[in-house]
């Protein structure tokens, strides 16, 4: 019986922070959603930076093919 608590106190524990991190990904999709721009829509002129880490003006890359990379490369 002593043994059963903490086990049924940890699996508790975890299923809580399962389903909190569940609702907080779904509400940034969510946002993102409203954000986004849609396919074909001009980006807004922002600063970025290259593979080589310099940064880019993202309007001087109009008229020529680009690739987009948003995330962690590491």
């Amino acid at each position: 019986m002593n043994r059963i608590v903490p086990l049924l106190f940890g699996l508790s524990l975890m299923t809580t922070c399962v389903a909190v991190g569940q609702n907080t990904r779904d509400g940034v999709m969510q946002g993102f959603d409203r954000k986004a721009p849609a396919v074909g829509e001009k980006l807004p002129d922002l600063n970025a930076y290259n593979a080589a880490g310099e940064p880019v003006q993202l309007g001087s890359l109009k008229g020529n093919y680009t690739v987009l990379v948003f995330g962690c490369l590491t």
